[in-house]
């Protein structure tokens, strides 16, 4: 009776988050492209945990938290939220930085001590799967069905996957729309860096309008819209700077 009812409970969080969520992108490829990360993320947690009301809760809520923080950052600086910032606040005091936001403030005193309740006895009345296979068994099946839907995952959040043309998206298309899961996600496989090929030839890398008359177009045009050389310069790639200040640990 209560493995059912903590299965309904997760299935009740998922499909709010989808409604409330998935369901918010500007296209419907883009709200499918969001719900099927949901899904296949929940399939892979399950069998990962062999606990599947409380992995289906977790992405259901994870996800809600992933669609407010985007809505403030876009309604705040009009910008879409991206991995990089995560990556980028984790750094940083940024629970000092949150901690003047008063509606933040309610949601990490009174919602996040709920859901630790919440799935504190979803995690007690959740059902586990295969519980009667013998463990070597059940090991087999719990690993290559986690490497399987891992690959699922991997395979929708990728610019050869079915939602390609939701995953291609450049990111100046990115700051002018409202599908915000969509962006965040879009994001992750395009954060990549990838230089231009310059020529080898010794010397070449001090002569930089040579090195770019040389290079091909590429296909695809990366989107940059200003470098900041006190930041991202190297002086290391030119090899006639021999003074002492070209090789400052604060350039690197």
């Amino acid at each position: 009776m209560r493995n059912g009812l903590a299965l309904v409970l997760a299935l009740l969080m998922f499909v709010y988050a989808s409604i409330n969520a998935a369901a918010l992108q500007e296209s419907s490829m883009e709200c499918w492209f969001v719900f099927s990360l949901m899904a296949s993320s929940a399939l892979a947690l399950s069998l990962l945990t062999l606990r599947p009301a409380t992995s289906i809760a977790l992405v259901s809520a994870l996800v809600m938290a992933l669609q407010y923080a985007a809505v403030a950052k876009f309604e705040q600086l009009h910008d879409p939220l991206l991995i990089t910032d995560l990556l980028y606040f984790s750094s940083f005091g940024i629970f000092d930085t949150l901690s003047h936001y008063p509606d933040i403030v309610l949601i990490v005193k009174y919602v996040v001590p709920a859901l630790l309740v919440v799935f504190g006895l979803l995690l007690y009345a959740d059902i586990r799967l295969w519980k009667s296979r013998r463990k070597p068994v059940r090991r087999v099946l719990q690993l290559s069905g986690f490497v399987l839907a891992s690959i699922l995952v991997v395979t929708i959040d990728s610019a050869r996957g079915p939602f390609a043309s939701v995953v291609d998206k450049s990111l100046w298309s990115s700051l002018s729309d409202a599908s915000h899961l969509a962006n965040f996600f879009v994001s992750i496989p395009n954060s990549g860096i990838e230089l231009p090929t310059f020529p080898g030839a010794p010397g070449a890398a001090d002569s930089w309008p040579m090195a770019a008359a040389d290079s091909r177009m590429p296909e695809r045009k990366p989107d940059i819209f200003m470098v900041l050389e006190e930041s991202t310069f190297d002086p290391r790639t030119l090899t006639m700077c021999a003074i002492d200040e070209c090789r400052l640990p604060g350039f690197f």
